[in-house]
């Protein structure tokens, strides 16, 4: 009986692959032998002979069944000799396939978290790399506003400029003593804030002084205020008009009698409002003025005055 050649040391794979490779030429070989012994019958009934044919031909058909079905049997007996072989070679492999099988699960495993780490390494290479474009990129521009800064330097007059002007906006917290004071430095820090204080005082007077003296400056458009003024003045002079005809002759004197009066307070607000300087009251106050409550006329009371002024801005709206 033919057995799948090979040493007891091969290697299983080689073993298995020998019985595959027996196991398919015996089953070929079956099939052969099947179909040669179908035709044989075929042609043994095609041609039957006479009862009166000799023994010696009787004879042929019998050994050659005989010998196909021999044939048959030993095919089938090697066949069945092969499975076992090849049933005890799988069992053989199965147990290291198991263990192999393991092995690259375990490796897969691996494999994927130590391509997540490169994954995250690469991410922060990147990221890293990025802040130190960034670094360059910042240190070529402060390289070349030093080199600028060397080639063209600072003028004193720039930095005193700036610092007068930042004086303006800037000043130490209150109460705020510098470190290492005693106590006649404080004294004399007293007596020379009390000269900065009297000092800032007649600063004070002289902006206000020159924001009076630009109030009365003839400006060729009329201020808001001036328009307020002159427009509460022309309405108080109407009033007044109008009182005096209904007084008589006296009330119309005394008003002739103010409009002849030197032109100041409401005159100048009239003439720069571009009204008639003749129907405004002399007495009508300006910002600068102060007047007893008892001298103001129609307006001493300030609740008319701010109904008159907010009726004057619903005219201006």
């Amino acid at each position: 009986m033919p057995v799948a050649g090979g040493s007891k040391d091969a290697a299983l794979a080689t073993q298995l692959h020998a019985l595959l490779d027996e196991y398919e030429d015996r089953t070929l070989a079956l099939f052969a032998a099947i179909e040669n012994g179908t035709a044989f019958e075929a042609a043994a009934s095609n041609k039957q002979r006479p009862a009166v044919a000799s023994s010696s031909s009787s004879a042929h058909p019998q050994e050659q069944h005989a010998l196909f079905n021999k044939d048959v049997l030993a095919l089938i007996s090697d066949l069945h000799t092969l499975d076992a072989t090849l049933q005890h070679t799988l069992h053989a492999l199965a147990l290291p396939h198991t263990i192999q099988q393991h092995t690259i699960s375990a490796l897969v495993t691996v494999q994927r978290a130590r391509d997540d780490a490169r994954r995250a390494q690469i991410e922060k290479l990147s990221a890293m790399k990025a802040e130190l474009d960034r670094l360059v990129k910042r240190g070529r521009e402060e390289r070349r506003e030093a080199e600028k800064a060397e080639a063209e330097p600072l003028a004193y007059k720039h930095v005193l400029n700036y610092a007068s002007y930042i004086s303006r906006i800037t000043s130490a917290p209150p109460g705020y003593r510098p470190p290492g004071v005693s106590a006649k430095d404080e004294k004399a820090e007293g007596s020379s804030a009390a000269a900065a204080a009297q000092e800032q005082q007649q600063l004070q007077q002289q902006q206000q002084q020159q924001q009076q003296q630009q109030q009365h400056i003839d400006w060729p458009f009329p201020s808001e205020a001036q328009m307020r003024r002159g427009a509460l003045a022309a309405a108080a002079a109407a009033r007044a008009a109008a009182g005096a005809d209904d007084l008589g002759p006296g009330a119309a004197a005394a008003a002739a009698a103010a409009a002849a009066a030197p032109r100041h307070g409401g005159t100048a607000a009239a003439e720069a409002a571009g009204l008639d300087v003749q129907q405004v009251p002399q007495n009508f106050p300006l910002p600068d003025q102060h007047h007893p409550p008892q001298h103001q006329g129609h307006y001493g009371h300030p609740d008319q005055q701010m109904d008159t002024e907010d009726a004057f801005d619903l005219d201006l709206n």
